[in-house]
């Protein structure tokens, strides 16, 4: 039963990829860098979002899910210090902006912006620029 359900996990990773930060880095503006970023992320979680929210549903609860779950908070933790590295903040800036990160990287932010508040991508994306700006500046 192990065999057959990484083997399921991994064709299904195979076809739906998460978003790779490492080519955000060749977007030296932050603000650019996190509007790339998050266009990608929030476009997956739009294609992949039944099957992200069952893993995020179930993880916790499946001894086998539980390594997806480690997997993709490590992947979200590369794609948020890949953000934050363009905007250079330093000591307790630099964790909120991480937290911010962080929140705007979220699943359920996703599903609150988009779903229940009908923001469209474009807009989540905006609203979340616009919330490390604000942080960054005060």
């Amino acid at each position: 039963m192990e065999d057959l359900y990484r083997a399921c996990t991994a064709h299904y990773m195979e076809r739906h990829p998460l978003p790779d930060p490492s080519s955000w880095v060749e977007t030296p503006d932050p603000e650019e860098r996190m509007r790339r970023a998050l266009l990608e992320v929030y476009a997956y979680y739009s294609s992949t979002e039944a099957m992200l929210a069952n893993v995020l549903r179930d993880g916790p609860l499946d001894p086998r899910g539980q390594e997806s779950m480690v997997m993709l908070y490590q992947h979200w933790g590369r794609m948020r210090d890949t953000i934050a590295e363009a905007f250079e903040a330093n000591g307790e800036r630099h964790e909120e902006l991480l937290a911010a990160i962080a929140l705007a990287l979220d699943f359920q932010t996703w599903c609150t912006l988009v779903r229940q508040q009908s923001l469209g991508q474009d807009r989540a994306v905006g609203l979340m620029i616009g919330t490390a700006r604000c942080l960054m500046r005060s």
